[in-house]
């Protein structure tokens, strides 16, 4: 429980230190606790799966091209663990209900970061046409929640409470 704990306020931290250069250090501190802990808790909570997001956007925002695998391997932690968050056919219907123009859950913006990272992932190792369509899902993803959210709603919600626009985008 000690582990948890830490591994989740480390990655608090991280988080807050964002883009900041520094918040990789507490990312990956709370990588190792999370390392420490038994596989359960790995597949009950998707902290584990968001922390890999955290760490591969660093590598992405530092421009760390030597980290490129453990990028790779920590997108595919990231997917397995976040895919046992949701039903097996959540991330299809999520994606036919977008490009068919019609809201997707709330849970789906979650996938577009990790869409968005392999694909980025993707084309850095050469496979252009792999790339090419994780961009393309997290785009379409993306709109779908953009639509979802519309200027008129964000703003409604900022008058009657005391919240930044992207806890309201989020609330919505």
């Amino acid at each position: 429980q000690l582990s948890f704990l830490t591994a989740l306020g480390l990655h608090a931290i991280g988080r807050e230190r964002m883009p900041d250069a520094s918040a990789l250090q507490f990312l990956l501190q709370a990588d190792a606790e999370w390392k420490s802990l038994d596989e359960t808790w790995k597949s009950k909570v998707d902290n584990y799966g968001l922390l890999q997001l955290d760490i591969c956007w660093m590598y992405l925002k530092l421009e760390s091209i030597e980290a490129l695998n453990d990028t790779k391997a920590r997108l595919k932690r990231a997917e397995d663990t976040l895919r046992k968050q949701v039903h097996v056919n959540f991330v299809t219907l999520a994606l036919v209900q977008a490009d068919m123009g019609k809201p997707v859950p709330p849970m789906a913006e979650i996938f577009v970061r990790l869409f968005l990272l392999q694909g980025i992932a993707a084309h850095l190792e050469g496979e252009t046409e792999k790339g090419q369509e994780l961009l393309a899902q997290s785009a379409s993803l993306l709109e779908s929640l953009r639509n979802a959210s519309p200027d008129s709603s964000i703003q409604q919600l900022l008058e009657v409470m005391d919240i930044t626009r992207s806890q309201a985008i989020h609330a919505l």
